[in-house]
């Protein structure tokens, strides 16, 4: 007769953190080492990116505006902003974004953002729950915020950026098979 192997797979261990200790903190973003018990029951440690400051009254701690430019005779164009990001030193194309302020909606912080970043005003059609991106970095949450503009509406035919302090973007509309950038371009000293 053949021995036997065990097939059992240990019994998995409660995980949770023990720990967070702050290694630094500035204006908006912390630094943490994280202990925590993993399924094993070891004790291990973990970097943590975390916003600072608690706003009340708030979902989440940003969106995301997925905007879609519809138009009498022209394709339907997902609406991009180009910014300069710090992190990777270059630009990127991405959906405007931005926090949410203390006792805004979602839903109002995307239609603020889209205005801000594109000079574009538009009407939500859905709103995800708040969403983790990138749980093995941050804690961060986003609410992911579906809008559409019409285009034909006089506000949306030549729009305006409303850009805060230090803002520098270009609002990008993508249909069809190619990028069609705005020149526009709005820049604060």
């Amino acid at each position: 007769m053949a021995a036997e192997t065990s097939t059992e797979v240990p019994k998995a261990a409660r995980q949770f953190v023990l720990k967070e200790q702050v290694i630094a903190e500035r204006k908006w973003l912390k630094l943490e080492e994280t202990t925590y018990t993993d399924a094993f029951g070891k004790t291990r440690t973990w970097e943590t990116v975390k916003r600072t400051g608690n706003k009340k009254g708030v979902s989440a701690d940003g969106v995301a505006v997925i905007a879609v430019l519809q138009r009498t005779l022209h394709y339907d164009c997902v609406v991009l902003v180009k910014q300069f990001r710090p992190p990777i030193n270059g630009y990127c194309l991405e959906f405007p974004a931005g926090l949410i302020e203390e006792n805004e909606t979602a839903e109002s912080a995307a239609l603020r953002e889209l205005e801000e970043e594109t000079g574009y005003k538009g009407e939500v059609v859905e709103c995800t729950p708040a969403l983790c991106l990138d749980p093995g970095l941050s804690n961060s949450t986003t609410h992911i915020v579906s809008v559409t503009i019409n285009g034909d509406e006089a506000e949306n035919t030549r729009p305006k950026q409303k850009l805060d302090d230090g803002g520098t973007l270009r609002s990008c509309a993508h249909g069809d098979s190619k990028v069609k950038c705005d020149l526009r371009m709005a820049s604060f000293a």
